[in-house]
């Protein structure tokens, strides 16, 4: 980003070297190099705005597979990132305290985690066992003849 210093020493060295034609020019040379300065700063500024943003896309996306949302783009829409701030170090701040809010908020947008041994059915290794277990759930007729078998044989 250039300093006013820069433009009031580009006019001062026209107007000590150039005649009241040129020294005209040279003003309009002068104001059209500020003008283009000035929108490259902006350019510039704009510039580090999206990449900015870009980043902090980026993390919450990162965040959303460990956090195990289920669609992590309709999130991204859902949620307000103007919260999360890009620091000095390049870390985002915020994304803590975003995800317990969408926890809280839609948790329909999260996997519901199923802890395995809980829904399973302890496993029987004795065959006549897992047949007699098969006969209680099923109640049918040829799983009860099968266990009766297989008791008839141990």
């Amino acid at each position: 980003m250039t300093t006013p210093n820069t433009i009031d020493e580009l006019r001062a060295l026209i107007a000590a070297n150039l005649k009241d034609d040129a020294k005209q020019r040279g003003e309009s040379l002068v104001q059209a190099i500020s003008a283009r300065i000035a929108e490259s700063d902006k350019r510039t500024s704009d510039l580090t705005a999206a990449q900015q943003r870009a980043a902090i896309e980026r993390a919450f996306l990162a965040r959303a597979a460990r956090e195990q949302l289920i669609a992590p783009d309709d999130a991204l829409k859902l949620t307000d990132l103007a919260k999360l701030q890009l620091n000095d170090r390049g870390e985002i701040g915020g994304l803590d305290e975003l995800f317990a809010e969408l926890r809280r908020t839609r948790p329909w947008l999260f996997a519901q985690s199923v802890t395995p041994g809980l829904n399973q059915q302890e496993r029987t290794t004795d065959p006549a066992q897992a047949l007699l277990e098969r006969a209680r759930q099923s109640g049918l007729t040829r799983d009860i003849q099968l266990w009766r078998e297989q008791r008839k044989r141990s």
